[in-house]
């Protein structure tokens, strides 16, 4: 972009002015949440980290909607004050039924969604994953300053080349592109930050009987039609490998066998 700009200036001549030419558990936006409480705790200043949280619960299959559904409102009741998006939700039913849903939101909003789900649901696991984003952030803050600097210019440009049409067109489809490549710049950075001021929480929720009820034996009888497909195309898929050597095994025992009649 320099490049073009310092070609416009050449072009315009004397009659214009020259234009002078980046996982933990410790603390970002707020503290990594705990079973009970978000606790805050010591991090280095320059740290800037995104968490993400992994809850597994453990539900009757009469229960397990409509504690998804729980979670749901209790999101939506708190969109205002905590930021509280709801990112996916969906319920699989089957021989391993789960429900899932994944939020957005402060880390205070994620507590509250959490002590929702612990209060019908029994926690079974609890994971947090903590991101740096320090360096990605730097290094967008400095984009988006220096094609700032660079638009500063190139408008400054354009007010001197009012009077040059090939010069105003030139530096009119610079600065169009520049403000395209701030926009992007701009998106990209919010949300980074975004990431920062705000955490995810995926919940998981499962039948506790699922499991329970079906007993070894049971599982060996439900998946007997499986294993015997699958034994069955492995014994055919060997016999194909198998099946060339054997003709030509076959062959070799006959031509043996007619050469010692012969030599008898």
């Amino acid at each position: 972009m320099q490049r073009v700009l310092f070609t416009l200036l050449l072009f315009l001549g004397s009659g214009l002015a020259g234009c002078n030419h980046r996982g933990a558990d410790s603390t970002g936006s707020g503290g990594p949440i705990e079973t009970k409480v978000i606790e805050e705790r010591a991090a280095p200043p320059e740290a800037r980290l995104a968490y993400a949280h992994i809850a597994e619960l453990v539900a009757p299959e009469v229960e397990r909607e409509p504690l998804l559904r729980a979670g749901q409102q209790t999101c939506q009741s708190i969109a205002q004050s905590q930021q509280c998006v709801l990112l996916e939700m969906s319920v699989a039913t089957g021989k391993e039924a789960t429900a899932s849903l994944k939020i957005r939101a402060t880390a205070q909003g994620v507590q509250t969604v959490l002590e929702r789900f612990k209060s019908q649901g029994k926690l079974t696991s609890f994971s947090t994953h903590a991101e740096d984003l320090a360096a990605p952030l730097s290094d967008g803050a400095r984009k988006l300053a220096m094609l700032k600097d660079y638009r500063a210019k190139l408008e400054a440009l354009s007010n001197r080349a009012a009077g040059n049409v090939d010069a105003l067109i030139k530096v009119s489809h610079e600065l169009a592109q520049v403000q395209s490549e701030l926009d992007d710049a701009a998106t990209a950075q919010a949300r980074l930050q975004q990431r920062v001021d705000t955490q995810t929480l995926q919940v998981y929720i499962r039948d506790p009987e699922l499991r329970r009820a079906t007993s070894p034996l049971q599982r060996a009888f439900s998946d007997f039609g499986e294993d015997l497909s699958r034994g069955l195309a492995g014994f055919v898929t060997a016999l194909a490998y198998l099946l060339p050597w054997l003709l030509v095994l076959a062959g070799l025992v006959w031509a043996v066998l007619r050469w010692r009649r012969r030599k008898q």
